[in-house]
């Protein structure tokens, strides 16, 4: 039987989370949970999935079961990684290794040459994320309170400074000077497993809103898998992040027609413009030299340099336009069919079963 780990149990915190159950729900891997004291125990199985390799269990069920055909995957560039020596342990007892970003893949390659490595992107849900049309734009202004004129700006993401929530604080704080309503949209999951982290998001949030109250609008995302998406009804997406991988969220943006104002946090960007018809759908500002484009676990930003990266993002947001509905289809259509989730689980799936192939082929021979 195939086996995907699932260290967070039924915690979807995060996208790899999601992942794990939809291999389940989709192509019907196994799902193993871990409990308060690890993985239970089970029979040798077939295959291995592991989201998670930084994570001591996972790692440690690798290692036990080190014969059996496992792939491993990198949500995370490796400065954000926890535990560099389980990571170091799953990798190598992997039989192969997927990253959603070619450049991720080049610099593990190097520190591991022995491993095959893969690039998928991750993939969009496209029944969630595609554009929107005026009316319906208009009718979640309505529903949401927003004021029907000027631009909507969105923050998608966690409130950390990882993420920029120092730029983002500061940015609250001079809204008032454009014509633009922001909205904050953070996680706030009904099946977290921390509570108190789901209280911080939102004191957090309403902190941020009270620096501008009649321009700052707050949306505690509680189902992030179902709709509606606040994202498609957004005339660009602010992502002030110091550190990103491949950002779901810019994706999701994208296939839904909306540009993105950020900071130059990954190397993917580069790569994204690369397949990307519309050039101008990223306006990007560049971060300090030592953030080396997001490759550092370094979250801290000098007064001098909040305020340049702040203001600088600032005028970006001055000066976008509201795209119409026509420019919204046509970044839309411009998005390869690589960045659409059922594009990713084929190319997953394809790779776990040349593996446990190629495995059970050798069991084969060595029978005979």
């Amino acid at each position: 039987m195939p086996i995907v780990l699932a260290p967070r149990g039924d915690d979807n915190r995060y996208s790899q989370d999601s992942f794990v159950f939809d291999l389940f729900a989709k192509y019907g891997y196994s799902v193993l949970k871990k409990g308060r004291c690890g993985y239970e125990p089970v029979r040798t199985p077939d295959f291995i999935v592991s989201h998670n390799p930084d994570d001591p269990d996972d790692s440690l069920f690798l290692k036990r079961f080190s014969s059996t055909p496992s792939v491993v995957h990198l949500h995370y560039q490796l400065e954000y990684y926890r535990d560099h020596d389980n990571l170091a342990l799953a990798l190598g007892c992997a039989s192969a290794a997927i990253a959603p970003t070619a450049f991720l893949a080049d610099k593990m390659s190097r520190k591991f040459p022995g491993l095959e490595w893969n690039v998928v992107s991750n993939g969009v849900r496209k029944h969630l994320f595609f554009a929107s049309n005026a009316s319906e734009r208009a009718k979640f202004r309505r529903q949401r309170g927003i004021r029907s004129n000027g631009k909507l700006i969105g923050f998608v993401g966690r409130l950390t400074k990882a993420k920029g929530l120092d730029i983002l604080e500061r940015i609250c704080r001079q809204i008032t000077h454009i014509d633009a309503t922001l909205l904050i949209q953070f996680p706030y999951w009904h099946n977290s497993a921390d509570p108190s982290e789901r209280d911080r998001s939102l004191s957090l949030a309403q902190s941020l809103q009270q620096l501008a109250p009649k321009h700052i609008v707050l949306y505690p995302d509680r189902a992030p898998r179902f709709p509606e998406r606040p994202i498609r009804y957004l005339d660009a997406l602010l992502m002030p992040s110091l550190s990103e991988l491949q950002p779901m969220v810019v994706l999701e943006a994208l296939a839904s027609g909306v540009p993105v104002i950020g900071t130059r946090s990954t190397p993917f960007y580069e790569e994204l413009v690369e397949t990307l018809i519309e050039r101008q759908a990223c306006n990007l500002v560049d971060l300090p030299s030592r953030f080396s484009s997001g490759g550092t676990s370094e979250d801290h930003l000098y007064d001098d340099e909040l305020k340049g990266l702040s203001d600088a993002l600032l005028r970006l947001i001055y000066r976008a336009p509201i795209p119409s509905d026509n420019e919204r289809l046509s970044l839309e259509s411009g998005m390869p069919r690589d960045y659409v989730d059922a594009t990713m689980y084929r190319a997953w799936t394809e790779i776990y079963e040349r593996h446990a192939r190629n495995s059970r082929s050798q069991v084969t021979s060595a029978l005979n």
